[in-house]
């Protein structure tokens, strides 16, 4: 099983086989202005360094309609 993002043209290999699967739900929101994203997504255990990478970006975004810092919760299911 493969799971390939290929949004803005990445593609990367989320899933390798023989390692235990992770499913992740991120949640993005702004406490000013409401605004309000889901993501979710499957990965391997071996991947977890980009997933933390990315949650360290997400982490300092800013609102496109307020300017003020999102807030992130991450959920996931081993």
């Amino acid at each position: 099983m493969k799971n390939v993002n290929t949004e803005f043209g990445l593609n990367i290999e989320l899933i390798t086989e023989g390692y235990p699967v992770i499913s992740a739900l991120m949640t993005i929101e702004c406490s000013s202005c409401g605004y309000r994203r889901v993501f979710k997504n499957v990965f391997s255990f071996d991947k977890m360094d980009l997933v933390f990478v990315t949650i360290k970006i997400i982490d300092w975004m800013t609102c496109d309609r307020c300017g003020s810092l999102l807030n992130t919760k991450v959920e996931f299911n081993i």
